[in-house]
């Protein structure tokens, strides 16, 4: 996905419908966008090992960091900071504790999409210009991302 443009063509959406009807939900405009995969580790040495240390991965985690700006006045159709918001602090007082489904994709042929479900880990506060509200966090993904190529 390295080579799309961020906003453009690579995008992050978050449901904001149900599971069973999903409503894909975009920000006005991500200016960046990181996805993370990571896995953890341990040291297995053994007496066998000798002089160079010999790892085994265990637990698997991801994140999406972003940061997006939007309209002072905000734009319908698009997730907007007030949203992002809602969806922080529902992460305890809801049913599905904060967890929705979230993609980040593009429409490019050949090109791949990432679904996945989460929640906001972390929201920076806005600032704002004239005409221009920009902000950042991150989303921890808490479930296998299922990687799905686009097609023609």
């Amino acid at each position: 996905m390295g080579a799309n443009q961020i906003g453009l063509k690579v995008r992050l959406a978050i449901n904001t419908g149900t599971v069973e009807t999903p409503v894909w939900s975009k920000l006005e405009k991500e200016t960046t966008l990181t996805l993370t995969l990571t896995a953890d580790e341990i040291e297995a040495l053994n007496k066998d090992s000798g002089v160079f240390k010999e790892y085994v991965k265990t637990f698997l985690s991801a994140e999406v960091s972003f940061a997006a700006q939007q309209s002072i006045v905000p734009q319908t159709g698009f997730f907007n900071y007030a949203d992002m918001f809602e969806l922080y602090t529902e992460t305890l007082t809801n049913a599905a504790k904060g967890v929705r489904q979230i993609k980040v994709f593009s429409t490019d042929i050949g090109s791949d999409s990432i679904a996945f479900s989460g929640f906001v880990k972390s929201l920076n506060m806005p600032s704002a210009t004239a005409d221009l509200i920009t902000y950042d966090g991150s989303i921890r993904i808490t479930t296998l991302p299922v990687l799905t190529p686009v097609a023609a």
